[in-house]
Order: structure tokens, then C-alpha cells, then sequence
């Protein structure tokens, strides 16, 4: 089940999915507050064969891991802060392979 409504709503609606035998991808946030968090971890426990996720839609783009790596690497410096803003035509490019070694993306010939 894919849980994309408002935040004040994501606590029963994954709690019922979770309880119903469904899998559950959430939007981030997952919940509102921490005793929320906690029961939700708790059910899940509960309920083993099951996945509880939390939607973050970026971390896997190869846009954020290639700038991860440069991060991770130095190329950038001494990162302390870094805000990102991606606009819809930005998508198709980061979906382009990534040479991680250099740090940059692959030109398709």
C-alpha cells in the first residue's frame, strides 16, 4: 500500500494497513510524533513478513549518490550544508549513468 496523504492521516493509515496484512511505503514523514513512531515500530515488529518504508523518493536517484560520493570523496570541499531544489526536466538527466570514479555523468555516443 502506498500512503500519500496528508501527515496528520499516515499513523492510522498505515497503522490499519500494517494490521490488514498489507507491505506499506509511506510518504515521508512517516508520523507526526514520536509515540507514533514507536507503536508503528512495535507493529511492525509484530508483524515480520511484512515492510514498513518510508518514502524517500531521492536517496536512490543517482543524482543524490553521485553528489554523495563527491561528497564523501572531498571533491567538494568540507560540506556542512547543502540545499537542493530539482525541477521536473532535471529527472530525465539524473536518471543518466553515473561514472562514480570521476564524478560526473557518462556521455551517451
Amino acid at each position: 500500500m502506498y500512503v500519500t496523504t496528508p501527515l496528520f492521516v499516515h499513523f492510522p493509515i498505515t497503522k490499519d494497513a500494517l494490521q490488514a496484512g498489507k507491505h506499506v511505503f509511506c510518504e515521508k514523514c512517516l508520523v507526526f510524533k514520536p509515540e507514533e513512531v514507536h507503536a508503528l515500530r512495535a507493529l511492525a515488529a509484530e508483524h515480520p513478513k511484512q515492510i514498513l518504508q518510508t518514502g524517500l523518493q531521492r536517496r536512490y536517484s543517482q543524482f543524490y549518490q553521485m553528489v554523495k560520493s563527491m561528497v564523501d570523496k572531498g571533491i567538494l570541499g568540507d560540506v556542512h550544508h547543502i540545499h537542493a531544489q530539482v525541477a521536473p526536466q532535471h529527472d530525465q538527466q539524473a536518471q543518466q549513468p553515473v561514472d562514480h570514479e570521476a564524478g560526473r555523468r557518462e556521455e551517451h555516443r
